[in-house]
């Protein structure tokens, strides 16, 4: 599964500054701010793939990760946990980048608690959870940066706070570190009922992507697909794309140029050329 979103962090799109609810410098929640951009079409395009994974397989918990620092995953977990809740899902929000926690500025929310404290019998789940202004999406923060967060997330009380939050949704999105950055989100995938793999086609080196698809595979993390973030086009946003790959065969939906089908095709054969879901 690919999909190019062309969501990108906004740190410099002055004019959304300010604008429209629980908007943060930074983030774009496109999905609420600008519905009907071709971004906001992708993100309900992989929503919807995501939900007919579930049909086959019990898919309770997605881990977003990237290969490296930048490449959009938060932007792309906050959409999509949004997207969830648009769809009627009870979605949590989990950021469980415990090194530079960025998910709860997509949200506009405070960090000064979260995870963390739970990790350490500080605060039970449901007094960490924050509310948004979605009555069907809650968001668990990374909260406080811990001296140990390899040690924290590979332990049993992240397995049973992992339980403990399927239980309490329909869905859990959480925002991950980059794979080749630390082994945070490698250990987490195992914990996970599917990965998203997030790539900045404007950056990230190939070997780059191959390498983190193969540290996920090492674990035997269940990868859902490859979400190409960026692909260079015309428009506003670009054009957005998304690719099933079957044995010896592709299907594709796709608006904008050229640009995105070459990439569908690399990563199509890094993908194996067969159905991810």
């Amino acid at each position: 599964m690919y999909f190019d979103l062309n969501i990108r962090n906004y740190l410099e799109f002055e004019l959304d500054k300010g604008r429209g609810s629980r908007l943060s410098v930074g983030y774009k929640l496109v999905v609420r701010q600008d519905p009907k951009s071709p971004a906001a079409e992708a993100i309900r395009s992989l929503r919807t793939n995501l939900q007919y994974v579930g049909v086959d397989r019990s898919l309770k918990s997605v881990l977003v990760t990237s290969a490296g620092p930048s490449e959009g995953k938060t932007s792309i977990a906050a959409n999509l946990a949004l997207s969830m809740a648009d769809a009627g899902t009870k979605c949590i929000a989990v950021g469980v980048d415990l090194r530079k926690p960025s998910l709860h500025s997509a949200f506009g929310l405070s960090n000064s608690t979260g995870l963390t404290n739970v990790l350490l019998g500080q605060m039970s789940l449901k007094d960490a959870l924050q509310e948004t202004e979605h009555e069907r999406l809650s968001i668990l923060a990374s909260g406080p940066v811990p001296p140990n967060p390899a040690e924290l997330l590979g332990s049993s009380v992240m397995k049973e706070i992992i339980a403990e939050i399927e239980a309490s949704c329909d869905m859990a999105i959480y925002d991950a570190t980059p794979v080749m950055a630390v082994t945070d989100a490698v250990l987490l995938s195992r914990l996970m009922s599917g990965v998203l793999l997030i790539v900045d086609m404007n950056q990230t080196p190939r070997e780059q992507l191959a390498l983190a698809k193969a540290q996920l595979e090492k674990v035997d993390a269940h990868i859902l697909g490859v979400v190409a973030n960026r692909v260079k086009s015309g428009g506003r946003y670009g054009g957005y794309y998304y690719y099933y790959y079957g044995e010896g065969e592709s299907e594709a939906a796709a608006t904008g140029d050229g640009a995105g089908s070459r990439a569908g095709r690399w990563l199509g054969r890094l993908m194996g050329g067969r159905r991810r879901t």
